[in-house]
């Protein structure tokens, strides 16, 4: 068997084998139920979650046939669109959705959908169904134990499209539904079978001359089920020819010359999903193409003399694909037919090779011509006329001919030989010139026979030529006919006579320097000599040219010629041509460029470098010098004057880099920061250019700051006063001070209760409430000068324990209004305002009192309704806001309480006495007589030096100072030992000596309590 035999055998067991296998699971045309066999029955509790989708996974739930959902019924708790699905398992954990129909119950109950055949949901067997609710959920159902059925229910499933693939398997079923069965089904049947459109079978013709892959019939497939999925074969097949394209649905050939006069059969079968198939049969005719020779009957012509074999016609026949012949039928004749060449099949007329032709006893030949297949045959008739021959004339009777050689042009016609010939106007001429070389030519194109003159006259020496002339038809030449042509007034040509040679050229010439003149003769004296030049090199136009009338080269009077920027070699040649207007001659001028040595100019008359000192040999950056120096190959030195401190310095003779000639230090005061140098560029030859070079020297930072000790210690008592300084601890620097590596700033870490001024004096931030604890503070002082480098030491502060045993044996003396400074600062402008305003109110009571008759300041008269204008003299009242707001009070004196008696005990040893400074007096608040904590004020001159403190001051605790004096009680009543005391009970004190005052306020009303004013600290630092 062949191999298309065993193909479709081996297709008929597959199509057989499935179509038994299929025929258990298609779905029957009744229909099949899949899920609630009674919808209604099930119709007790409904969920109420929202965009819900459920899959059933249970035999009641899942389809068993392959088919289409023909109808959905099932029970609605609530109205809506409920989305009814099938499924289909992909893979271990993957669903995909096959499809969906959109159904709106409209009421509550149990409702059936019959699912239109556009809409229908292709099905197989495994598929499940399942339904999704954007909405509430709608579909009822009733829970029982008997119920097996698995609920997969996924909450925000959202919309879904066919293809999508979801997860189901991770959707646990339902923690308390598990036994639920939903009152839903779906009923599904068969299918719809797919149908070709031309039915089950089809005739198609199909020409012998159909080119190989060819589409000869092209079909369709349709199938009522949206979804399916199509698969279309070919059966069985009787031939090689043609195969079925499933993809563009058409049969195609597979060759050219398909075998005609036969007939081919193909059947074709298309299926579906579930193997529903219909098939085709594609009857396919190749008849026999007609035989016939489309150029017959002809007619042609041969000439009575011809003697070659000539082919006279191309025979043309339509049947091309079964092969054929073609022949003479007519004898005795000088003609055959044959085949063109053995790789054309193709036939042709042909005359023969040596016909020996006679007009006088043939004039014309009728060919009969008969072409065969096997199975048609075609005849035609091809007619060939003979050609009589006559031989050509020649009509010219004048021959001759006279040329100017002044205005004679190449390509001008000279003559034109005239001709007759009764057979043919196919003429060909020729000429020969006596003497040989002659300047004309005889055109054959279009046959005219014209003369023409092929070069110019004027360096002719001849002054006269035979041409000889002949005319041949192809078999007959006439001639040779002889023109005599005269050629006058021949041009005698000029001459270089001092070219070809050579010349060097300086560069740097003037503009428009004569270098060389060409000389030219020629015998015709009057005719003009006129001169141009073209070079080789293009750029060497920009340089030289020639003067027309004397051949005097000349340098540009526009470009000066520069050696140095000219292509190498800087040489040339100077084609020089003189002609005299009909004739030229030209010969060159080889010029060589010649350098000459320049001065090297520097492009700028002054720069600057800078550097910061430094050692013997320390190099300054390179001057970015620019030298011009059109001599490229010069070599340049440099070298430098820098006055009287020439020897501080020493430059690069070959990059003119400056450098330190010995250690450079400008600390030792004699060194200058800024130095102006001469430097001068030599080149080779001796030339030189000079600028002035300004050097730059900056202070390094060579030293860091350094402290004198390797650390520093000292102790602070806890009862020390905020701000004062407690040590002034300095470093020094090697730089000098007056640029920035000299100068440097203290800084204090930590600095929580201590801190460092500009000049290294170390102050007291707060320690005040350490006065009952030994604290010690190892801190780190830093120098760091405003180049950066910097030293530190460790400074550590001891503060000991303190505290008191006995009382206080004396008092501070009186606060004073007067004594502070800034008291009066404020005190002497309000009393000046107060004065003032005292004035003007007198002066008001005063015009008032006086505008009255009874001139009492409270009389009727006042209250009048009298205007009154004021003199026209200009007073100039201050304004309201500026007038205090109360008058000043008097002074009055200080209350001084009572010195406390002294005991009769001996006095403990104490430190001897000093006079407090006046930030001792201010931030004394031991005081009984201190009601209220005073509180800094910002001190605006003084915050670049001491830093405000953080948090608002508050005064220390009662302590007895060796470096302050002690106030007393100020109320005699009060006893010793009522003050003396442990220092946790200074509070009491303070209490018992607020409750004093304000019980001698009240038993006084009078009596003013001292002014009390508070100022900042900070204002004794500055």
């Amino acid at each position: 068997m062949d191999k298309s035999t065993i193909w479709t055998i081996s297709h008929l067991i597959i199509f057989c084998f499935l179509s038994t296998t299929s025929s258990s699971t298609t779905c029957g045309t009744s229909g099949t139920t899949v899920g609630d066999s009674d919808p209604n029955s099930s119709k007790d509790n409904v969920g109420s979650g929202s965009d819900v989708g459920y899959l059933i996974e249970d035999p009641d739930y899942q389809v068993g046939c392959c088919g289409i959902v023909n109808k959905w019924e099932f029970y609605a708790k609530r109205t809506g669109n409920i989305e009814c699905q099938i499924w289909r398992k992909t893979s271990a954990n993957e669903y995909m959705l096959v499809g969906e129909n959109v159904i709106n119950p409209g009421a509550v109950g149990e409702y059936l959908y019959n699912v239109p055949t556009s809409s229908s949901i292709s099905v197989k067997p495994g598929d499940y169904i399942a339904w999704h609710t954007s909405a509430t959920e709608m579909v009822s159902y009733n829970t029982g134990s008997s119920y097996p059925i698995l609920n997969r229910r996924k909450t925000s499933l959202g919309d879904k499209s066919p293809g999508d693939l979801l997860d189901w398997s991770n959707v646990n079923p339902e923690s308390s539904g598990s036994n639920r069965r939903y009152a839903i089904r779906a009923v599904v049947k068969k299918g719809n079978t797919p149908q070709f459109s031309f039915g089950t079978s089809v005739t198609v013709t199909v020409p012998e001359s159909t080119a190989s892959g060819a589409a000869v019939y092209v079909f369709t497939v349709t199938d009522a089920d949206p979804q399916d999925t199509l698969t279309m074969e070919m059966v069985t097949t009787d031939n090689s020819f043609f195969r079925l394209d499933t993809t563009n649905k058409q049969i195609v050939t597979t060759q050219a010359n398909i075998p005609d006069q036969a007939t081919y059969v193909m059947k074709v079968k298309v299926y579906d999903d579930c193997l529903l198939t219909q098939t085709g049969t594609v009857t396919l005719t190749v008849p026999n193409t007609a035989l016939t020779i489309d150029n017959l009957p002809s007619t042609g012509t041969v000439d009575e003399d011809e003697t070659a074999e000539r082919k006279l016609l191309d025979l043309t026949v339509t049947e091309l694909n079964d092969g054929y012949t073609c022949s003479l039928t007519t004898s005795n004749v000088p003609f055959i037919v044959k085949q063109v060449n053995t790789a054309n099949p193709t036939y042709g007329v042909y005359l023969n090779d040596w016909p020996q032709l006679s007009y006088s006893s043939t004039q014309s030949y009728s060919l009969a011509i008969e072409c065969e297949d096997g199975i048609a045959t075609a005849t035609g008739t091809y007619t060939v006329n003979v050609i009589k021959n006559n031989s050509p004339t020649i009509d010219n009777t004048n021959w001759i001919v006279s040329l100017d050689a002044l205005t004679a042009k190449t390509s001008d016609v000279i003559f034109t030989v005239s001709t007759t010939d009764v057979d043919s106007t196919h003429l060909t001429y020729s000429l020969s010139c006596t003497p040989t070389g002659c300047p004309f030519d005889i055109l054959n194109v279009g046959y005219t026979g014209k003369v023409v003159l092929t070069d110019r006259l004027l360096r002719h020496s001849k002054a006269g030529y035979n041409v000889d002339v002949t005319v041949s038809d192809g078999r007959n030449t006439v001639g040779p006919s002889t023109i005599d042509v005269t050629i006058t007034n021949i041009n005698d040509d000029p001459e270089l006579t001092n070219l070809p040679t050579s010349i060097n050229v300086l560069e740097n010439l003037p503009l428009g320097t004569s270098v060389f003149q060409a000389s030219a003769t020629d015998t015709d004296s009057s005719d003009p000599k006129v001169f141009r030049a073209s070079f080789n090199k293009d750029w060497a136009a920009k340089y030289f040219r020639v003067d027309s009338s004397t051949g005097i080269v000349y340098t540009s009077s526009s470009n000066n010629i520069d050696y140095d920027v000219l292509p190498n070699p800087p040489s040339f040649l100077m084609y020089i041509t003189v002609t005299d207007g009909k004739w030229y001659d030209t010969e060159h001028l080889s010029i060589q460029v010649q350098n000459v040595n320049e001065v090297p100019v520097f492009s700028q008359t002054h720069y600057s470098t800078s550097r910061t000192e430094g050692a013997d040999g320390s190099n300054f950056p390179t001057t970015r010098y620019e030298v011009l120096d059109p001599d490229s190959g010069d070599t340049k030195t440099y070298s430098v004057d820098c006055g009287n401190d020439t020897h501080r310095f020493s430059i690069s003779p070959t990059t003119g880099r400056f450098s330190f000639k010995g250690a450079y230090n400008l600390d030792d005061g004699v060194s200058p920061e800024e130095v102006n140098c001469t430097v001068t560029v030599t080149d080779g030859a001796g030339l030189s250019d000079s600028c002035v070079v300004t050097l730059h020297i900056r202070h390094d930072n060579e030293f860091n700051p350094a402290f004198a000790f390797a650390s520093y210690s000292f102790t602070v008592q806890s009862y020390e006063p905020v701000g004062k300084i407690v040590q002034t601890i300095q470093a020094v620097d090697q730089d000098l001070s007056s640029h920035l590596h000299g100068q440097y700033s203290y800084s204090l870490s930590p600095n929580t209760r201590f801190d460092v001024l500009r000049n290294g004096s170390i102050y007291i931030k707060n320690v005040d409430d350490l006065y009952n604890t030994a604290a010690t503070y190892t801190l780190t002082l830093t120098a760091t000068d405003l180049g950066g480098s910097s030293a530190s030491v460790p400074v550590v502060i001891t503060v000991p324990r303190y505290f008191t045993t006995e009382s206080p044996e004396f008092v501070d003396p009186a606060y004073s209004f007067l004594d502070k400074s800034t008291d009066m600062a404020w005190f002497v402008p309000a009393l000046v305002g107060g004065f003032f305003f005292m004035t003007v109110c007198g002066f008001s009571c005063y015009k008032c009192t006086v505008d009255c008759k009874c001139r009492k300041p409270k009389c009727d008269c006042c209250k009048r309704k009298k205007v009154w204008r004021p003199k026209p003299v200009q007073v100039v009242l201050p304004k309201p806001k500026e007038l205090p707001a109360e008058k000043p009070k008097p002074k009055e004196p200080v209350f001084i309480p009572k010195p406390a008696k002294e005991k009769p005990a001996p006095k403990p040893e104490r430190q001897p006495l000093r006079a407090r400074s006046p930030v001792e007096e201010r931030v004394d608040v031991s005081s009984p007589i201190l009601k209220v904590s005073p509180q800094p004020r910002p001190n605006r001159q003084f915050e670049f030096n001491l830093p405000a403190p953080a948090e608002p001051f508050s005064p220390p605790p009662p302590y007895h100072s060796v470096t302050a004096e002690i106030h007393t009680p100020v109320s005699p009543d009060m006893s010793d030992s009522t003050f003396i005391g442990h220092h946790l009970h200074h509070h009491r004190g303070i209490v018992q000596e607020r409750s004093l005052i304000e019980n001698e306020e009240e038993t006084n009303p009078k009596r003013k309590k001292p002014y009390e004013f508070w100022t900042d600290m900070t204002n004794e630092f500055t």
